[in-house]
């Protein structure tokens, strides 16, 4: 009968340690890719021939006319009216397009960065929740194998008494 009870507690030790742990290792989540701001590229009118002028200086025989001259001899420096008013034009509309374009790509790089922080964080929630899944499977399993030894200590107590009492019979 002493053997039958050792034999007893032995597979009972036994089979309550085989409960199988899971372990979570720890996740290995790429930093998002960050883009830099954006940089205008060079003007590229800057390399094209400027406009060509014309220069203008007073006539020698009556000071109220004006005549073309070169360069050195010009008082005035000109354009034809058409032409310059598409300068000007041109120039104010590359001036507001500019800001506004860095302006938008800009935005659109923020969009992106938020974007990437947000699969991060997604993955790093998915981390979380399978974490937090181990830690409770592994505590069920703990408090599973403590209610099991507890049992067959009882159940080992109950046989044991009942031992005694057909022993003294």
């Amino acid at each position: 009968m002493k053997k039958f009870m050792l034999l007893l507690v032995a597979v009972v030790i036994l089979s309550a340690g085989c409960a199988t742990q899971l372990k979570y290792t720890p996740p290995t989540i790429p930093k998002p890719e960050v883009l830099p701001a954006y940089i205008p590229p060079d003007d590229p009118t800057a390399k094209l021939e400027p406009p060509k002028p014309f220069f203008l200086k007073r006539d020698p025989g009556d000071p109220q006319k004006w005549v073309v001259c070169e360069k050195p001899e010009g008082i005035v420096l000109a354009y034809f009216p058409v032409e310059h008013d598409k300068i000007v034009l041109r120039l104010q509309y590359l001036k507001e397009m500019n800001k506004l374009l860095v302006d938008l790509v800009n935005v659109h790089i923020q969009i992106s960065n938020v974007k990437s922080e947000l699969i991060t964080d997604h993955m790093l929630s998915k981390e979380v929740y399978k974490e937090m899944y181990v830690d409770i499977y592994n505590q069920y399993q703990n408090e599973r194998l403590q209610g099991n030894v507890e049992k067959a200590g009882l159940l080992l107590v109950i046989l044991g008494q009942l031992a005694a009492l057909l022993m003294a019979l």
